[in-house]
């Protein structure tokens, strides 16, 4: 995994890179959208569905409260043509911030 973000790192132009870390706003946001509203909707939304066993219940709550991975935050951001820094920002602060955060959450 650390060489996946180490190679992805290499392949940033500087500016992309400087831009990505002063916008500080759009990193909030997205972070906040990633660990805690996507967390909060999906587990509501899952303890919701009439399903007998707990156990998938319980494996749709840790899904929804993972932040996001390489390959779906940034490849696929690069991909779409979107911004491949602040994807590659938020996967790996996401990430992280993730290790404290889940843990919390669940």
């Amino acid at each position: 995994v650390i060489s996946l973000f180490f190679i992805a790192g290499l392949k940033l132009k500087t500016d992309e890179a400087k831009t990505a870390l002063k916008s500080y706003k759009a990193t909030s946001a997205g972070l906040i959208s990633i660990l805690g509203i996507t967390c909060a909707v999906g587990s509501g939304l899952t303890m919701m569905l009439p399903m007998e066993t707990k156990e998938f219940k319980l494996g749709m709550i840790i899904f929804f409260c993972m932040p996001c991975t390489i390959n779906s935050g940034a490849v696929l951001a690069k991909q779409a043509g979107g911004n491949f820094a602040m994807a590659l920002l938020l996967t790996v602060s996401g990430n992280l911030m993730g290790i404290f955060t889940c843990p919390i959450l669940l």
